[in-house]
């Protein structure tokens, strides 16, 4: 009986194991794509700035590059658009 139960236990050890390198991927993947939207906001920021012309736009980026929550926000609104 005590076998039995083991072999659960270790069955749904091997489960969990499973389920947690697939949430580290996922996070990962994630991660990298908000790396690369950040990267080139940062880009796009870069380049209106060295163009000399304001506009609505580039001061909103700007606004939104300094705050993180905001970023944040947009980069997971603009991922569910994606997807």
């Amino acid at each position: 009986m005590l076998s039995c139960i083991l072999k659960k236990v270790e069955g749904s050890n091997t489960v969990l194991k499973e389920i947690k390198e697939e949430t580290v991927t996922s996070h990962s993947v994630f991660i990298m794509q908000v790396e690369t939207q950040m990267g080139q906001i940062s880009s796009h920021l870069n380049q209106r700035q060295q163009g000399g012309k304001g506009s609505r736009r580039r001061g909103f980026l700007e606004k939104l590059w300094q705050t993180p929550k905001m970023m944040l926000k947009w980069v997971l609104a603009s991922c569910h658009d994606v997807n």
